[in-house]
């Protein structure tokens, strides 16, 4: 009985190293590909990228389709979000609060990413959104984007030149700070 319990205990520390090792392995490539402020609050603190962003046409919840082309001229803001996604979900009133605010110089965008419009309306009854919520479902946008995380938002400028990329929990005075950048409060 006392060699199964060293055993049981065995199997039980090499597993925990084993989970530690993992978890150490997905922090240290997370750090790599997106650098240190990974590990601060709010995700990844403002990638520039300064590229002109791929012009994307999705359909919305309503079945119009939504082209970024369009949309030219006015500072876009693109939200790619799961409905199982925690901080997707928490962002989502600041992002509507925003939009009331703003509607005249900036489109806020939700994009959902690989969920039917069937999944995704019934999950946003419980939201009093009005912002345009557009569906991935194949991921195309996504991979264009090069989406990794969610949530992932994109701050596009007035010519439609993708200006920063933030990876992670987006708190209010980040995003306030990236539409101060893109001229929305001017």
């Amino acid at each position: 009985m006392a060699e199964k319990s060293k055993s049981n205990k065995l199997v039980t520390i090499v597993v925990g190293i084993w989970i530690g090792v993992c978890v150490g392995a997905v922090v240290v490539a997370a750090v790599i590909m997106f650098g240190p402020s990974f590990l601060q609050r709010g995700g990844v603190a403002g990638i520039e990228t300064d590229v002109a962003a791929p012009d994307f046409e999705l359909v919305d919840l309503s079945g119009n389709i939504v082209r970024l082309q369009d949309l030219h001229g006015q500072a876009v803001v693109v939200n790619y979000w799961a409905t199982w996604c925690g901080p997707c979900v928490r962002e989502m009133p600041m992002f509507q609060k925003y939009h009331e605010l703003y509607s005249g110089k900036m489109v806020m965008i939700g994009v959902d990413q690989e969920e039917s419009a069937e999944v995704v309306k019934t999950f946003l009854q419980d939201f009093d959104l009005n912002y345009p919520i557009l569906l991935d479902e194949k991921s195309d946008v996504s991979k264009a984007y090069q989406v990794m995380v969610l949530p992932t938002t994109f701050f596009i400028d007035q010519e439609g030149i993708l200006r920063y990329r933030h990876v992670g929990y987006l708190e209010e005075d980040q995003f306030r700070a990236y539409l101060g950048k893109l001229g929305v409060f001017e």
